[in-house]
């Protein structure tokens, strides 16, 4: 019986160590749209329209078109997600507490003493069945969701205002 009972423990704590797969997107996205995007510029491979235009008013129209207000929201939504990847992140990490407390006590017979106290402690999620792990994982790719959806956001915007202007211009010329 006592057999049974260590085989059967034993196979429970090997069975929790195993962790999730590793999951793997279906297919790349390809590179160019992956770029690094600093602080929202249109250099590189979202400014290849300023090239082409040759129209000054066409291309400081389609710069505030990348400032509207869908744009803010996806940035927020950027910033949150870096967050909650940034907790998650941070909940993986020992945590360490210390505190400390000190006082003086004088007794009725006039003679003083201190007390001082102290405490330390640390704790470690050890994450044996990979939970942590893959709740940051599913962060992290909603963070590079959210910055996918900014870049679009962005994109969307120049290109309505890129048309209706064309729709003017045409419409001024006839």
């Amino acid at each position: 019986m006592r057999a049974h009972l260590f085989g059967l423990a034993t196979a429970a704590l090997a069975a929790g160590c195993v962790s999730a797969p590793e999951l793997s997107p279906a297919a790349a996205a390809p590179s160019q749209w992956l770029l690094p995007d600093p602080a929202g510029s249109t250099t590189g491979a979202d400014g290849w329209w300023r090239e082409s235009t040759g129209d000054a008013t066409m291309n400081a129209l389609i710069e505030q078109a990348g400032e509207i207000n869908s744009i803010d929201e996806a940035r927020a939504r950027l910033m949150e997600a870096r967050a909650r990847v940034r907790a998650v992140r941070g909940a993986l990490l020992p945590n360490l507490a210390a505190s400390g407390e000190a006082s003086r006590t004088e007794p009725a017979e006039g003679q003083a003493y201190d007390v001082e106290q102290g405490a330390l402690s640390a704790s470690l999620d050890l994450d044996l069945f990979g939970a942590g792990r893959n709740r940051l994982r599913a962060a992290g790719a909603n963070a590079a969701e959210q910055e996918a959806m900014l870049r679009l956001a962005r994109i969307n915007a120049r290109r309505t205002a890129a048309d209706l202007y064309i729709a003017v211009r045409l419409a001024q010329a006839q």
